[in-house]
């Protein structure tokens, strides 16, 4: 009898962590807009966009207060929390992902240098990781 207890609860998790509502981060159309049209998101979607941007995570709770306070949007508050979250240091991993996007340093380790081209090339040799060819 406990089995069944456990598979029942085994499954009915399964069915909520794979719901899509819990995996994804979706944004509702107001209802009074037109599919396509251009719409002001509400400042809890400005936040959960900005920080999983910028910090590939969830709000923080300075973020979420403003937000539910109406105050994000303004323009000069945006701002000021733009700023802040580039110096948290949850920003550098946007900054690792936009750098290996950009300068694609991501895919540095599958692309061999030409000899003949650059002879004197040991920079890329003397690097450990993908981590440190980041930063050059």
């Amino acid at each position: 009898m406990d089995r069944d207890f456990e598979v029942g609860i085994e499954r009915a998790l399964e069915a909520l962590l794979s719901m899509p509502k819990f995996l994804l981060r979706l944004e509702r159309q107001p209802v009074d807009t037109q599919p396509g049209s251009i719409y002001q998101l509400s400042d809890i979607e400005l936040a959960s966009r900005l920080s999983f941007f910028l910090w590939k995570s969830i709000p923080d709770e300075e973020l979420l207060e403003l937000a539910v306070g109406d105050e994000l949007s303004q323009p000069d508050v945006l701002a000021g929390q733009v700023r802040r979250m580039l110096a948290d240091r949850r920003a550098t991993r946007f900054m690792a992902d936009f750098v290996g996007q950009w300068l694609q340093v991501r895919n540095i380790h599958s692309q061999d240098p030409d000899g003949a081209c650059l002879p004197d090339l040991t920079i890329l040799s003397e690097c450990d990781g993908p981590g440190d060819r980041t930063l050059l």
